[in-house]
């Protein structure tokens, strides 16, 4: 950027391009046609060596019409020549001052070679300096918002009336619609000495929130003489401390960004899970008591059966729910990081680590829940490690030798048997009964068929929301077999499977078209799907075959030929179909 760009505006910047130019020799009932076609305000008027001489406006235009002028005259007659042409680069402030000079209020713009390259006029040179505004706020807002020091600016009344985003989070200004005072942030004695201080306040060393800050102020008048004052605080604390706050916000970001968008498909409340099933309803009468309490709970069940759901439910109905949640896939995590990503590490605790030291996710997650998802793929050393939190709630970080205490809950879940994994020595059995206080089995989705319509209705809503579709319903045969199926993929399955029905769908209802054709091919072990979808599949054959008999009346020429099949074929499907002439 310039080192004047802020401040000044070039000419070519605000002009208006779309420039209509026409000769002196043409009519003022041509100029009017013109006018009234391309929704002009003015025309430029030029002359055979694209010279400049005149403009007209709509009202000059208007004017001259009311008058009674004949429209054959020749507008070189009507025209203003009072011109005054401009350069691209002259400055838009000292241009306009012209132009009011001159009493003009277009001013076309030309170049070197006298080229017009547009017209300013009074909108496109407000709406120019509007735009420049505009540029000049977000840069200058872009600007606070990155400097790590707090901004405030306070008016006499001791109002805030600004602040930047750092002073945003770190006095958590969130009320939206509250105005915030001096009193709200600071103790009552900073307050006074703040508002009472007329002149300047210099490095003045104060704690808040546990961290240590200087104290600058500078006082100011507005032009409507106004009293205000501008507070900069910076922060002296260790540089390790901020960048761990930073990765605090960044773990309770992404858990507020997973909460968003699940919150459309369901509230993930135990009251919100949707079953019929005698099985599943004891397990969330279970879930709903436990919630309440610090017990660990271990969450059992194939994939996709909805572990985590039912550990994001179990959260949201607890004391903890306005704290953080936090999933860690432990199958998912490289060996060599897992224990640093879990527990932090000091500084120069290995080559390529932070130099500010790392903290992990347990010392972040202090207050909140961790969500310990497929438990089972963790390491046996690993194990140990978080067997120590579980009874101590302590731990070190990698390289550390300093005790850190921590306030976190567990809930565990994996879709492997813990007790055979026991047997073979890859579980800990003391890891294993620490974790197991409470054992929640959720059921396979084939178990629980009488939840599937009403799990296909809220993923049906979701769907048709979120990929904005108009699917009202669903073919009575297609839920047959959906209700056949024997989920080998669970609810994440169904979920699936009705999305992608929702997304291929043409109609208002999902006809069995819609169905992937693994569902109508299924293996011979279950074969009770398949035989419904071949079943399915011959009724709409057959009544397609009999529209067409009615419709060609009778002539199975017409119809193969329309079910683009031969005759013979035809007459096979008749006799298998036990059609007569119709």
């Amino acid at each position: 950027m310039e080192k004047d760009r802020l401040t000044k505006i070039k000419a070519i910047e605000a002009v208006r391009k779309q420039v209509t130019m026409v000769g002196p020799n043409t009519t003022v009932k041509e100029l009017n046609e013109l006018m009234i076609l391309k929704k002009q305000e003015e025309v430029v008027v030029i002359n055979e060596d694209h010279e400049i001489i005149g403009i007209i406006t709509k009202n000059d235009l208007a004017k001259n019409l009311a008058r009674g002028v004949d429209k054959s005259t020749p507008i070189k007659y009507i025209m203003s020549t009072n011109v005054i042409c401009m350069s691209p680069d002259k400055d838009l402030i000292e241009l306009r001052d012209e132009m009011r000079k001159a009493g003009v209020g277009r001013a076309p713009v030309i170049d070197e070679k006298h080229n017009i390259l547009g017209i300013l006029t009074v909108k496109s040179i407000c709406d120019g300096f509007s735009r420049r505004l505009e540029e000049v706020v977000n840069y200058l807002n872009d600007i606070l918002n990155n400097l790590e020091e707090c901004i405030f600016v306070i008016d006499e009344d001791g109002k805030i009336i600004y602040n930047n985003r750092a002073a945003e989070e770190e006095f958590e200004l969130y009320k939206q619609g509250y105005d915030y005072t001096v009193e709200d942030l600071f103790t009552k004695d900073i307050a006074v000495k703040i508002m009472n201080n007329t002149g300047n306040i210099q490095n003045m060393k104060l704690t808040q929130n546990h961290k240590q800050f200087l104290l600058n102020t500078s006082s100011f008048h507005d032009r409507s003489k106004s009293f205000g004052m501008i507070v900069n605080m910076r922060n002296i604390t260790d540089m390790k401390m901020i960048e761990e706050k930073l990765d605090k916000t960044n773990i309770q970001l992404k858990y507020l960004q997973e909460k968003v968008q699940q919150i459309s498909m369901e509230t993930f409340s135990l009251g919100n899970i949707v079953t019929l099933n005698k099985e599943m309803k004891h397990i969330l009468e279970v879930a709903k008591r436990v919630a309440q309490t610090m017990a660990t709970v271990l969450i059992t069940g194939e994939s996709g059966t909805g572990k985590e759901v039912l550990a994001k439910a179990i959260f949201e109905d607890s004391e903890r729910k306005d704290k953080a949640f936090v999933t860690i896939n432990c199958g998912a995590i490289p060996y060599n990081l897992l224990e640093s990503e879990l527990f932090g590490y000091e500084q120069g605790a290995f080559t390529g680590a932070n130099k500010y030291g790392k903290a992990g996710i347990f010392e972040l997650a202090d207050g909140g829940t961790i969500f310990l998802d497929e438990i089972g793929e963790l390491p046996l050393d690993m194990q140990v490690k978080l067997l120590r939190v579980l009874e101590e709630q302590v731990f070190y970080r990698v390289g550390g030798t300093r005790p850190i205490k921590v306030d976190v809950r567990i809930i565990a879940a994996t879709n492997r048997d813990l007790e055979a994994m026991m047997k073979e020595n890859k579980f800990r059995e003391d890891l294993y009964y620490r974790i197991n206080v409470i054992k929640l089995e959720i059921p396979a989705l084939r178990n629980r068929k009488e939840d599937i319509p009403a799990l296909i209705h809220r993923f049906l809503k979701y769907a048709c929301e979120f990929h904005h579709k108009k699917v009202e319903q669903i073919d009575k045969d297609v839920l047959k077999i959906l209700l056949d199926y024997h989920w080998p993929g669970n609810i994440r399955e169904l979920k699936n499977i009705v999305e992608r029905m929702v997304i291929l769908s043409q109609n208002k209802q999902i006809t069995w078209e819609d169905l992937p054709p693994y569902l109508l091919e299924q293996p011979k072990t279950h074969n009770r799907g398949t035989d419904m979808g071949k079943m399915v599949l011959q009724d709409r054959e057959k009544a397609e075959i009999l529209r067409l008999l009615k419709l060609y009346k009778g002539n199975k020429s017409k119809v193969a030929k329309k079910l683009n099949i031969p005759r013979s074929t035809l007459y096979y499907k008749l006799k298998i179909f036990q059609i007569e002439d119709v």
